[in-house]
């Protein structure tokens, strides 16, 4: 009888442990790691990129975007800096979603961007950035297929 009891508790929690299991699996965040190399040695610099897609139920949520350009022109240094630090502050203005950080040492320049799609109007930036659209739902939800496809378009490579 006691061993019984055993064998009803221990399949007990192993069903619990299952269902946890499944729901995690189900509505839990994943990610997904893109990577985008372009050496642009005659322009006199080299462009690394790695977008981490966070996704839950196929539907983007974050974008961490971690971009390093090296080279040993301060001319091509500064403009990086320039062009991002105006464009991202134009796309969290208007749409809002976007946080950044900019950094720059050792001949080069770091830029980390977190593009947070629940907090980011969607819906008006997918107004103004018609192509995107493609890379949505009918919901207007950006979904990790849409995503990854965007990326790879541009020639990255998606794990």
């Amino acid at each position: 009888m006691k061993k019984e009891i055993n064998k009803k508790i221990c399949f007990c929690i192993a069903f619990v442990f299952l269902v946890l299991l499944s729901l995690l699996l189900i509505f839990g965040k994943h990610t997904t790691v893109c990577t985008l190399k372009s050496d642009q040695s005659i322009n006199e610099y080299v462009l690394n990129t790695t977008y981490t897609i966070i996704y839950q139920r196929n539907i983007v949520k974050k974008i961490k975007i971690h971009e390093v350009v090296q080279g040993d022109s301060d001319t091509v240094l500064n403009r990086f800096e320039t062009e991002w630090k105006d464009n991202y502050e134009y796309l969290n203005k208007s749409f809002g979603g976007y946080t950044y950080k900019i950094t720059k040492k050792n001949k080069k320049i770091i830029s980390d961007v977190v593009v947070d799609y629940e907090k980011l109007n969607l819906k008006k930036f997918l107004r103004i950035n018609e192509a995107m659209k493609e890379f949505s739902n009918e919901k207007g939800q950006i979904t990790i297929k849409g995503i990854k496809s965007m990326y790879e378009q541009s020639g990255a490579v998606c794990k």
